[in-house]
């Protein structure tokens, strides 16, 4: 079975690695080098899959308040992920689908499927919900993917009703009816955010019959105040205390950050099993900054050790 679907009596915990593509106008060998690079941090590690974002020029991250160079076309960088290595990884491909009509898209799907053999995929709208589109919505692309591959959905577990006109869980339960089987988290540097989503999802979800959705929780080495604050603009919540303790010590805060993120992993997961949710989960480690990338394949070991713990 799939890493990404799963059912109540599935408590494996699976790591997804998200990686960032290079820019867009990258030359071939340049890219190469970067994918072994890659293939080194990882190899020997317990990763089941690579999530790949789409980074589009201007707004990063749905959020306008980033600006970022085009990056490389997901599929393509996946392309040459599997041209290099002989892992099986399980390629999960973000696009944005809201800047295209629907047939442009359908096109696109199934050139992904064809040509670059992609199966998993995870959609995102626009970073202005106001603004009319002329794609597909993300439920409405999802509904109709979803018959015939694994869609999954972004998680922000502090997102609230006032900002989006529904409750975080509503906002889950709804893609999840539209055929969304897993989710990733935003960053997390919190619990409780995210604890008190989990229970309101688990009360809903049971009280509609619905499986059991995999929820892939995100964390990312932290290394300077600058790193904290682009989390911030990119909308991490990130309490004052857990910036105080970081910022204590500047030497040792790549290595703080690892230890509270399994700290918080560690919280999340004994919520779930003490509340009965039946809840799975799963482990998405991201780098956001490459000065970072060094740290998360020390995280992902870190994790590694903690899941063969539980």
């Amino acid at each position: 079975m799939s890493c990404l679907k799963t059912s109540e009596n599935n408590h494996t915990v699976p790591i997804m690695y998200e990686v960032i593509p290079p820019k867009a106008d990258a030359k071939e060998e340049k890219i190469h080098a970067q994918v072994e690079k890659l293939l080194r941090g990882l190899e020997g590690k317990a990763i089941s899959a690579i999530n790949i974002p789409e980074i589009l020029d201007g707004p990063a991250g749905g959020s306008p308040a980033i600006n970022s160079p085009q990056k490389l076309e997901p599929r393509k960088y996946a392309a040459f992920i599997q041209a290099l290595t002989t892992t099986p990884y399980e390629m999960v491909i973000n696009h944005v689908v809201v800047h295209q009509p629907l047939e442009v898209q359908k096109t696109w799907l199934q050139e992904s499927h064809d040509l670059y053999t992609i199966r998993n995929f995870i959609f995102v709208g626009g970073a202005a919900q106001d603004q009319k589109y002329p794609g597909p919505s993300v439920n409405d692309f999802s509904k109709l993917v979803s018959q015939t591959h694994t869609v999954g959905g972004i998680l922000i577990p502090h997102r609230k009703e006032k900002d989006t006109g529904l409750h975080e869980s509503d906002r889950v339960i709804l893609k999840q009816k539209n055929g969304v089987s897993f989710f990733t988290s935003q960053v997390l540097c919190e619990t409780e955010e995210t604890k008190a989503f989990l229970k309101s999802y688990a009360t809903k979800r049971n009280q509609l019959g619905l499986p059991p959705a995999r929820f892939f929780l995100s964390f990312s080495p932290i290394a300077s105040e600058n790193d904290l604050e682009f989390l911030r603009r990119l909308g991490v919540l990130i309490p004052q205390e857990v910036s105080t303790l970081l910022l204590r010590n500047p030497n040792q805060m790549r290595l703080r950050s690892i230890e509270m993120a399994i700290s918080f992993f560690k919280d999340i997961y004994t919520f779930i099993q003490d509340n009965d949710l039946k809840i799975p989960l799963g482990v998405n480690i991201e780098y956001i900054m490459r000065h970072n990338i060094e740290a998360s394949y020390d995280m992902v070991s870190c994790f590694e050790k903690e899941i063969q713990n539980l």
